[in-house]
């Protein structure tokens, strides 16, 4: 269930790419109408970095230790970070 919430994080670039870009224009049209005050053109990158190393890699990893998808595993770990 983890893994399906950020799949596209374990893809490859153009997936992960389509995926994130759709995200930061939902976030940058909340905010242009007021709806949240933060700006994600100021923090998405630092908020998508700190996402990356306290829950992606780590699922990646946890993934890789129980052998839950034996064939893809160290592919999504190479596309995780």
């Amino acid at each position: 269930m983890q893994v399906s919430t950020v799949f596209y994080t374990m893809q490859p670039w153009i997936v992960y790419e389509k995926w994130c870009s759709r995200d930061f224009e939902e976030k940058y049209i909340a905010f242009s109408n007021g709806r949240v005050q933060e700006d994600p053109a100021l923090t998405w990158l630092d908020k998508e970095l700190e996402f990356f190393d306290n829950w992606c890699i780590p699922l990646a990893m946890q993934l890789k230790d129980c052998d839950a998808f034996v064939v893809s595993t160290d592919e999504q770990l190479s596309c995780a970070p």
